[in-house]
Formats: structure tokens, sequence, C-alpha cells
């Protein structure tokens, strides 16, 4: 996983918020700690979003609900991802204690200046995460939207692409993620079987002899 912002101090916080685990909301004991996360999307810190992605079944892609640090001027739930500079953002650095911060923050690998940000977490144990909490997500995200998740976030990926194409038809420039999201949109979600999550997390788990 890369991120488009330069290896400049702050750079890629100034261009897009971090992304949190899933798991440094759960516990071994009680489980995912909900509360924790309504508290923090509540504070403003954190918003849900969305990715759409592939490898599941042949060519299908599916949807990836997650949780990440808040961009500035951005709503509770940002489908798109149009960046822009971290909340958590200070003059001073990160806000956040070091233990606070997102886990795709904390393991970013340092590269030369105007390389890509680089993650060292492991994307792959991230899809099956996301997968495996997106019930308790989808079902935070219905509680703010009061639409059935699957139908919402179809609408707004149809509504995102048209977004999107306008502002290209229009020579307007795209943000870091609108371009990332956009080759998405293209690639993935007009040419290729859609299956939902738990038909994805299934098919993982066959794959992996579960």
């Amino acid at each position: 996983m890369k991120l488009c912002a330069p290896n400049v101090r702050g750079a890629c916080c100034k261009t897009v918020g971090c992304i949190y685990s899933i798991r440094q909301f759960y516990d071994k004991r009680t489980g995912l700690e909900v509360e924790k996360i309504k508290e923090l999307l509540k504070q403003g810190n954190a918003l849900i979003s969305c990715q759409p992605t592939t490898g599941f079944c042949g060519d299908a892609w599916t949807f990836i609900l997650y949780l990440k640090a808040r961009d500035e001027g951005i709503d509770v739930i940002d489908i798109l991802g149009k960046g822009g500079p971290c909340v958590n953002l200070l003059d001073s650095g990160c806000k956040l204690e070091e233990e606070q911060r997102p886990l795709f923050g904390r393991s970013v690998k340092p590269t030369k200046i105007g390389g890509p940000c680089e993650q060292t977490a492991d994307a792959e144990s991230f899809v099956y995460d996301c997968l495996l909490f997106h019930d308790r997500l989808a079902r935070i995200l219905e509680e703010y939207t009061g639409i059935e998740t699957e139908t919402y976030l179809l609408d707004r990926l149809k509504e995102d692409s048209e977004y999107l194409k306008k502002k290209i038809k229009n020579k307007e420039t795209l943000t870091c993620m609108e371009k990332e999201k956009y080759d998405w949109y293209i690639n993935i979600v007009n040419d290729k079987p859609y299956v939902d999550s738990k038909f994805a997390l299934d098919w993982i788990n066959s794959c992996m002899g579960f």
C-alpha cells in the first residue's frame, strides 16, 4: 500500500488522514469496542470511509469499510475520500499520543524525498479484518444514514463516479485521493462482478481452509 504524498515531514498528513486498524478497537475479553468508535466519530477525530477491492472469487470486487483519521472539512462519512489535511495535524506535529495514532500512520516507512510513503503494515490482514468486522461498522454507518449499508454505498459510488467525471470534463484538478478512487471506479466497479462482504469473507475463509 502506498500513499501519493511525498515523503517530507508531515506531507502525508497534509494530504490525507491515516487509516486505523480495526484491531485498535478490539478487546479480547469484550470484543469490538463500538462505543469507543462512536465517541471518536462524535469528537470529530475520525470518519468511516470505504474502498472497493478485488480478489474475491475471480474478478469479483466488494466494499471494505474502515476507520481513518478525519480530514479537515469532511463529515463523519466520506465514501469518496477527497482527502485533505488531517484534523490531528498541528504545526508541532500530530496531536495524538503515539499509541492513539492510526496504525497505518505509525507504520509508514521513510523513503527518499519526493518518493511514495510506503506502508509496512500487512494489507491482506487489513482487508480480512475489515471484512470480519464489516457488519459492526455497517451498523454504525446505518445509524448515521438511516439507509441499508449496501444500498447506501452503491448509490454513493455512482454519485461519486459522476462527480469525478464532471470534474474531469471541466478540466478541474483532482486531489490525490480522487485520482486513486477514479481508477477504482473505472477499472473495478464498472467492469467486474460485485459480491457482498459476507460472500467475500466466506470465500477467503474457504481458501484458507477455515
